[in-house]
């Protein structure tokens, strides 16, 4: 029986959080310095960035630590400029001091995704999961590696996922002859926790990572949480890097920096060890 088919063994996922994304990488260097790396990634909004970059882009904790240290307080208005009508703007910002980095940091990312996909995949990561929201329809789309079902393009499926509705342009997009308008996946679920426990990637142990914003329309149950954990039955831990104090649009100078001491800090002992115990799983070979 494959990896797929006895479903995924530690299974990240990477909630939304805005340029507060930053300390999923340092999530991914502390579980990376204890020996640890997961099986599968679920990835909502900056989330869906940070899991496409590790296991599509094939980046390493490190590399992605290098680039997160080039973005700048205009970052997180990446995705707004690459609107045709704000392209004049964009232009401008890019001569400011500082401007390139703030700006086409994240832009260069995107466009490295054009030459990825969601089946080509590193670092012995098995599975990948992006989840969007179809304004069209209103339904969640979760796009996930190795499913026979069509997909977009995997850029078009990550900026959709972090695309605010009204702030950042949406993904227009044709999938198996169905048009949808893709935005962001956090409308519904911030922390994707229950599609991570379903097929297609059943996992054995889910470590989710929470930044602390408002939660999705689809987690306001006030028994969700008991509810997880009777389902899960040990197979659930959550991680809180302590970034409350960050903003989610906006950066200063040196965010990068603490969002990154903030994720590895999160990885504690505790976590490594119960990441551990469920037979290897997760384990750097």
């Amino acid at each position: 029986m494959s990896g797929l088919e006895r479903g995924a063994g530690l299974t990240l996922v990477l909630g939304a959080g805005g340029v507060r994304g930053i300390a999923h990488i340092g999530v991914l260097q502390g579980l990376a310095a204890r020996g640890i790396r997961p099986d599968a990634l679920v990835g909502v909004s900056s989330g869906a960035l940070v899991a496409a970059c590790h296991a599509a882009l094939g980046w390493d904790a490190a590399r992605l630590a290098d680039s997160a240290h080039r973005f700048g307080p205009l970052a997180a208005l990446t995705l707004a400029l690459r609107r045709p009508w704000l392209s004049p703007l964009a232009r401008h910002l890019s001569m400011l001091p500082g401007g390139a980095r703030g700006t086409w940091a994240v832009d260069s990312i995107l466009d490295d995704l054009k030459q990825s996909d969601f089946d080509t995949l590193h670092h012995g990561v098995s599975r990948l999961g992006i989840l969007c929201l179809d304004r069209l329809s209103g339904e969640e789309r979760f796009f996930v590696s190795g499913r026979a079902e069509g997909r977009p393009p995997l850029l078009s499926a990550v900026v959709g996922s972090m695309s605010l509705p009204w702030i950042f342009p949406q993904q227009d997009v044709t999938v198996d002859g169905r048009r949808m308008l893709l935005i962001d996946g956090g409308v519904r679920r911030t922390l994707p926790i229950e599609l991570a426990a379903a097929s297609p990637f059943s996992a054995r142990a889910i470590l989710a990572i929470d930044l602390g914003v408002m939660t999705g329309d689809r987690e306001r149950r006030l028994d969700r949480a008991a509810r997880l954990r009777a389902r899960l039955e040990g197979r659930l831990r959550v991680a809180r890097p302590a970034v409350g104090r960050f903003g989610i649009l906006r950066m200063r100078r040196g965010d990068p920096g603490r969002l990154l001491d903030a994720g590895r800090e999160a990885i504690t002992e505790e976590i490594a060890s119960w990441c551990r115990s469920f037979d290897g799983v997760g384990e750097a070979k």
